[in-house]
């Protein structure tokens, strides 16, 4: 589900993704962020204007399912780097504690249209 809104100019969207699988097959947390295309270890609480990448204004949240009930990054629409919104050591501490854990997606519940934002 994608769902965008406007914020003082700024354009934000809210994706989630399920990692489970990425976990498995990796030996560390730090290695997940690091496939997953995490930039550094500084923390952006509220959206950055501009990309430090690509100067870009377009970013979107990105939510990982099972790790937390907020979304953890920004995610440039531009260039797709990723910037935590949280402590990495953080995020790498709540991954840590999903390995043998798994998730089949066919099981979950489809909420009705309207229940949608």
């Amino acid at each position: 589900m994608v769902k965008g809104q406007e914020i003082i100019g700024l354009r934000m969207t809210t994706r989630a993704a399920t990692i489970f699988a990425i976990i498995e097959s990796l030996s560390t947390a730090k290695e997940v962020l690091d496939s997953l295309g995490v930039c550094g270890n500084k923390v952006f609480k509220k959206q950055p204007e501009h990309c430090p990448i690509c100067d870009a204004s377009h970013m979107a949240t990105l939510e990982l399912i099972g790790v937390s009930s907020k979304p953890l990054f920004w995610e440039c629409e531009g260039c797709g780097s990723l910037w935590c919104r949280e402590k990495r050591s953080w995020i790498e501490g709540r991954i840590e504690e999903l390995h043998g854990i798994w998730t089949n997606a066919e099981d979950w519940e489809q909420p009705h249209k309207d229940d949608m934002n």
